[in-house]
């Protein structure tokens, strides 16, 4: 992902290309992204991606792993992509079968 500093330096390169150069600030700059990881295996990103009234998003576009809280406490992970992509309720529903996750905030 380029990231463009909102400063653009005016100044030309000087002639010491063991110094850090006016170019070299101005340039796009790459940032490897490295997906958040806990223990050990746990190698996909997911992210919370906020809140609804009820039930899974409707609408706006997710990524697989993406998950919300709706406010009766039902936890919503989407297993598809897309606009809104594919939900599956993991927490709330019936005892039987459900799963249930408890979220800890410090």
């Amino acid at each position: 992902m380029p990231i463009k500093h909102p400063f653009v330096s005016p100044k030309a390169d000087g002639g010491d290309e063991t110094l850090l150069q006016p170019s070299s600030w101005n340039a796009d700059h790459v940032v490897d992204v490295v997906a958040p990881t806990g223990l050990t295996g746990a190698t996909a990103a997911s992210r919370y991606v906020g809140g609804t009234a009820s039930g899974a998003p409707a609408s706006g576009t997710f990524a697989i792993g993406d998950f919300v809280i709706d406010r009766t406490g039902k936890i919503y992970i989407c297993i598809t992509a897309g606009s809104p992509g594919e939900w599956k309720a993991v927490s709330g529903g019936s005892p039987a079968g459900a799963v249930y996750a408890y979220l800890s905030f410090r």
